[in-house]
């Protein structure tokens, strides 16, 4: 494969949302899986347990609904 096209080629994004109050960040690129993140919901008295969701696990989340 072409070393320039590796480059751009575009890595896994995962969906980032807090567990609690369900907040999301949105898709982050490089996230990663269990990953501890700070929650911006300023309600939120979970604000430092966020979860993130590889976006395959979300896709297959989808459409078991």
């Amino acid at each position: 494969m072409n070393a320039d096209l590796e480059l751009v080629q575009p890595k896994p994004y995962v969906l980032v949302k807090c567990r609690h109050c369900g907040y999301s960040l949105g898709f982050l690129h490089e996230a990663k899986d269990n990953y501890i993140y700070t929650c911006q919901n300023k309600e939120c008295k979970a604000w430092n347990e966020w979860v993130t969701i590889p976006k395959e696990k979300l896709a297959e989340k989808l459409a078991s609904k």
